[in-house]
């Protein structure tokens, strides 16, 4: 198979380089080879002329529930967190729920997102790891990034509520923060006593709690305000381990503290309206403070709370709130891959990483564009 690219782009790579007649080369394996301006090629490389459209990389979403909150099929699709039990359950994977034929898949390909994180729901204090995926692929295994991406943990309103309507703990954050630091105290005496060769027998969710210890995988913590955002710090310092913001409507208020400890916050969704005392801080201006001081952010559309094909409109609300629009482009690119631990793999375009390319003919964050052709390791499915 020859090489392929594309010729005469305005390029946005999300690594701070922009090509006003650029070219982008990638192997048959899908990995770039060349990104910069248009040169001299040789005769066999398959190029097509995108005739000034925007290229930018190919979006990420770092928090959606694609796959197990299906579109259009109801409670019968709806397989977001296993609540009629325990609300501690780390040996979940969303990967065993996710239909990779939900039609959301083909929304976020109109958008030019190629990239998503799929999380169990936030019923539960501890509800199970999350995969990342490509939006499109040959087979289910050729899109699967990650099968096991990190452990999502829920503070504040939504696993009290759960607590109270099934008549369990927790019904307090007290009760949360209990029985998220129980349950990291019992993976540690488990880890012990694994190493001591002293174990009575395997346990399938303190295994899946081992790697959030070690540090090989973060903890995904589902907190809007700032008490829980703080409570989440202090327990992480504690254990000593990573962890994500996830939503952070109130992170501004502790902005400092995540700048010191270099937890990026995974904003959203700014689009929904203020449905509770968690979501009244809704607003993307403090996106702005927390990129201010430091804090790494990322756009989500937390799918199905905001459709996945609204993720680059996300981006665009934030140069409302006076964010540059490379700021804003690396908020669903370059951002997002930290998060994920990927950027080695996606997030920008340059040497080396997948040719996830998404192509639009106006300005990729402007109400009215969307992708008119999209690649996912230099295959085109959109």
């Amino acid at each position: 198979m020859p090489v392929k690219g594309i010729i005469n782009a305005r390029i946005f790579t999300a690594a701070g380089d922009i090509f006003s007649n650029g070219c982008i080369l990638w192997n048959p394996e899908g990995k770039i080879l060349y990104v910069g301006e248009k040169r001299d090629l040789a005769s066999d490389i398959e190029v097509q002329d995108v005739r000034g459209a925007w290229v930018v990389p190919g979006f990420i979403d770092a928090h959606t529930h694609l796959g197990i909150q299906e579109s259009a099929v109801g409670d019968a699709g709806n397989d977001l967190c296993e609540t009629g039990g325990s609300a501690v359950t780390p040996g979940m994977r969303a990967i065993d729920g996710i239909h990779f034929e939900d039609e959301a898949f083909n929304d976020a390909l109109h958008s030019g997102v190629t990239t998503v994180m799929v999380l169990p729901g936030s019923s539960n204090v501890i509800s199970g790891c999350g995969a990342i995926i490509k939006t499109a692929g040959k087979t289910c295994g050729e899109r699967i990034v990650e099968t096991v991406a990190g452990m999502k943990c829920a503070m504040g309103e939504m696993p009290k509520n759960e607590g109270k309507m099934r008549g369990r703990m927790p019904v307090t954050r007290m009760g949360t923060a209990y029985l998220l630091r129980r349950t990291l105290f019992e993976t540690r005496n488990y880890l012990m006593n694994k190493e001591k060769n002293h174990l009575s027998e395997f346990n399938l969710d303190m295994e899946a709690m081992v790697p959030v210890l070690e540090k090989k995988m973060p903890l995904r913590v589902h907190a809007f305000r700032s008490d829980d955002i703080y409570t989440a710090i202090r327990i992480a310092r504690e254990f000593q381990i990573k962890i994500i913001i996830e939503h952070g409507l109130e992170a501004y208020k502790v902005k400092e503290l995540l700048k010191e400890d270099h937890i990026p916050v995974l904003f959203g969704t700014g689009l929904n309206w203020k449905y509770s005392n968690e979501t009244k801080e809704t607003t993307f201006s403090h996106v702005k403070e927390l990129m201010d001081a430091g804090v790494e952010v990322s756009m989500i559309t937390d799918h199905g709370c905001t459709p996945i094909q609204y993720l680059p409109l996300c981006a665009a609300m934030l140069t409302r709130a006076g964010i540059s629009w490379e700021d804003a482009l690396k908020t669903i690119t370059i951002h997002p891959a930290r998060a994920l631990g990927l950027e080695g793999r996606i997030g920008s375009l340059e040497v080396g990483k997948d040719a996830d390319i998404s192509i639009f003919e106006h300005d990729p964050l402007a109400i009215g564009s969307g992708a008119v052709q999209v690649f996912i390791k230099g295959v085109q499915v959109w």
